[in-house]
């Protein structure tokens, strides 16, 4: 399951696209999903995108909107409002902030 987000999260995905690729019961693969994981897959699935976004914003060149695109978010506004619920800051405002040094 796990490698087929990984493989597949550029796009957008919904649950049940993950269970007609596994050929499960979406509902079983919910439930087993959360227990293996410990996350449901919409929250393992975020986290995964902005992780891979936060990486792409400290290019300077990258548009957030192209971000957006490229971690599967198909609606660029959409995910600078993911992106500020989680991080706190939007994209554009948190690709200007200075990393911390490591060790700090």
């Amino acid at each position: 399951m796990l490698d087929y987000i990984h493989e597949h999260y550029t796009r957008p995905m919904q649950l049940a696209d993950l269970a007609v690729a596994m050929n499960m019961n979406a509902a079983y693969l919910s439930d087993l999903f959360c227990t293996t994981a410990g996350v449901t897959f919409h929250h393992y699935l975020e986290q995964l995108r902005l992780a891979r976004a936060k990486d792409l914003l400290r290019d300077p060149l990258q548009r957030v909107g192209e971000v957006a695109y490229a971690v599967g978010y198909s609606v660029p506004n959409h995910f600078r409002e993911v992106f500020k619920a989680h991080v706190g800051l939007p994209p554009s405002v948190w690709r200007q902030t200075p990393a911390p040094a490591l060790g700090a």
